[in-house]
């Protein structure tokens, strides 16, 4: 009797065995397709931050070249060039100058700095506990100038090199490098409250600048000084919200490594019990932070949220169908697997291909700069923006001199690369990222400079100056042994109706003059 059922019964263990284990691989390759779903969300976030860095890196970069015209800096001076850098910056919270003290001149300093702030100290962050004058030390970065924002107020005096990372981030800083870092720090409410529920973290770019400040007592301070940026940057945290099943994570931002390390932002789940094995993780830097290392921790109410009845059906499937089930879900699995690999490939192909086709109908094929289509598409959209604002908007036409003639004798390759050249010249000649260089026609070349008026020539003079120096010899031209281009200059405030081909006409007008007047020169409308 019992042979009878011996071989029925051995064939129902194999059979539960088989889709028991089934089942558990079934539930581990789905907590790794969670897992490459997280990393595909980080390296998603990792572009999103190289992204909006470079962004504050460039806007920083454009600001600071209004401090670099003013050698020594007043704290009047200080707050005018900050009301203008807020009103350019809107996500900008604070802005603080930052000089280099030694410990002997600290006594000295401190006293001068009292005359105009009687709570002006040196000062270190104490925790909860708020701040406590700062403890000697060599070198101190205290904050001395800064804007009059209401948050910004509780900076003052603040040696901002106490914390180590900053420390090591200003010592690393050089002005004849010209270059700029950041780090992430807590905004001020965070740190003297620091079981906030939502942190907000802001973004400190530093960059180093030669130039002397004015103490309250008449005197001038000459050291090494650094421009300081704090920016809201919710952007780090926020970007994790929008995770589905994001309350089940274990969410942990660090900075640096070693002894510098730091948490930067770290946020427990709120339930569930942590499955380190299946972590996701990346790490962003670049030349200007030091390195941030993002994991996430599932937990099992994470996984749970994520499942799918795949384990429960093969359970239900019974013994004697166990195994051909589980080679069922094998192949559609790899199957699954293989054709989402090609439709994400064909899907990245395609965007690329679209991205580069938009790119290259607003780009002109010789010399890289925007066509004169997408020029004027741009110079529709400044016009309509100037007329909202009321603000004026500047138009240089640039004519490369006798160029037919240089054609003529060099041959329309050299002609080719003259013209680059010339671009090249002109696109080193602008410095605000608003501004555009196009070409308008063959040997015709615009400069839109929205929101503008008083520099309009003397840029136009620096790109003479540039394509000049290029010395790019031109035997037939009859104003040089040179390549020299003319330029027409044209500023106008939008009124009413006025169309934006106005701006073009007075420009071409001026070109006009130049042309007629001599050529190599400068002519306003």
């Amino acid at each position: 009797m019992l042979r009878k059922f011996l071989v029925p019964i051995l064939i129902t263990f194999i059979g539960i065995a088989i889709t028991v284990a089934v089942s558990v691989e079934i539930e581990r390759a789905q907590k790794r397709l969670v897992t490459t779903e997280l990393n595909a969300n980080l390296e998603r976030w990792n572009s999103l931050m190289a992204f909006s860095t470079n962004k504050e890196i460039s806007l920083t970069r454009a600001l600071v070249s209004m401090f670099e015209d003013s050698p020594i800096i007043s704290q009047g001076r200080f707050k005018e060039l900050s009301k203008n850098a807020i009103t350019l910056y809107p996500d900008l919270d604070a802005l603080f100058w930052i000089p280099l003290v030694t410990a002997e001149q600290r006594p000295f300093f401190e006293t001068v700095m009292r005359a105009g702030k009687p709570s002006f100290f040196f000062k270190d962050y104490a925790g909860p506990a708020g701040f406590i004058p700062a403890s000697p030390k060599p070198f101190y970065h205290p904050v001395i100038y800064l804007n009059d924002s209401d948050s910004a107020a509780d900076y003052l005096g603040w040696d901002l090199s106490s914390f180590s990372e900053l420390d090591a981030m200003f010592a690393s800083l050089k002005i004849a490098d010209n270059n700029v870092s950041m780090r992430f720090i807590p905004s001020m409410q965070d740190l003297l409250n620091p079981a906030n529920e939502h942190p907000v973290l802001q973004l400190l770019l530093a960059v180093p600048l030669n130039a002397s400040v004015i103490l309250s007592d008449g005197s001038i301070h000459s050291s090494d000084s650094y421009l300081v940026f704090l920016v809201d940057f919710s952007l780090l945290t926020h970007y994790f919200d929008d995770f589905p099943g994001g309350d089940k994570l274990q969410i942990s931002v660090t900075m640096g490594h070693g002894a510098t390390k730091q948490i930067v932002w770290d946020v427990p789940p709120k339930s569930g019990v942590l499955d380190k094995d299946y972590a996701a993780s990346t790490t962003f830097s670049n030349r200007a932070i030091s390195n941030l290392d993002v994991t996430l921790i599932p937990t099992d109410e994470f996984f749970a949220s994520k499942d799918t009845s795949n384990k429960y059906w093969v359970l239900s499937m019974g013994i004697s169908s166990a195994l051909i089930l589980a080679f069922y879900l094998f192949i559609m699995q790899r199957r699954f697997v293989m054709v989402q690999n090609v439709v994400e490939q064909r899907t990245d192909e395609l965007q690329k291909a679209h991205h580069e086709l938009d790119r290259l109908s607003r780009t002109d094929y010789l010399t890289g700069v925007a066509n004169r289509r997408y020029f004027e598409e741009n110079l529709q959209r400044e016009w309509s923006r100037a007329t909202r604002g009321k603000y004026p908007i500047t138009l240089l036409i640039i004519d490369v001199d006798f160029f037919k003639a240089y054609n003529d004798h060099y041959g329309h390759i050299e002609g080719d690369y003259c013209l680059q050249q010339v671009v090249k010249a002109l696109t080193l000649s602008i410095n605000r990222s608003a501004d555009q260089v196009a070409r308008f026609g063959g040997k015709e070349f615009v400069v839109l400079l929205p929101d503008t008026n008083a520099n309009g020539m003397a840029l136009a003079e620096r790109c003479r100056k540039k394509v000049a120096a290029l010395q790019i010899e031109h035997l037939d031209s009859a104003v040089s042994n040179c390549v020299t281009v003319s330029v027409g200059v044209a500023t106008l405030t939008p009124v009413g109706r006025q169309p934006a081909r106005a701006l073009v006409k007075a420009a071409d007008d001026a070109l006009y003059q130049a042309r007629h007047g001599g050529h190599n020169q400068v002519s306003t409308g």
